[in-house]
């Protein structure tokens, strides 16, 4: 995927594009994952308008935060978290060859994935 800069995500985040919902999803999960010790974060965006953001920690990819502001929600894949955790957080996309995606539509969810993003 493409690299952007992490203020052109946070531009786009707090845009009209976005939601309030949707921005606070995202801080949320943020903040949890930071909770746990430093993250690297590195923003991202896809040929078809797609865009996102993912965190590092010790040189490894741990989780990746897409916005959908179309769809209302934010599509999150936590690497090694708990399946019943994210079909209960949201709806669950299990890709083939990879890490389950699952679409976060509320804080609830989030609150959800807290511990997931630790």
């Amino acid at each position: 995927m493409p690299e952007i800069d992490v203020k052109e995500f946070e531009e786009r985040l707090h845009s009209r594009e976005c939601s309030e919902a949707i921005r606070e999803i995202v801080s949320h999960l943020r903040k949890a994952a930071e909770l746990a010790g430093p993250v690297s974060w590195r923003a991202h965006s896809t040929p078809n308008g797609g865009w996102g953001i993912t965190g590092k920690r010790e040189e490894k990819v741990f989780c990746s935060l897409d916005p959908k502001p179309r769809a209302q929600h934010v599509c999150v894949c936590i690497r090694g978290a708990d399946e019943g955790v994210l079909a209960d957080a949201g709806t669950v996309h299990k890709r083939r060859n990879d890490w389950p995606w699952t679409d976060i539509k509320d804080m609830r969810g989030a609150r959800l994935l807290e511990l997931e993003m630790r």
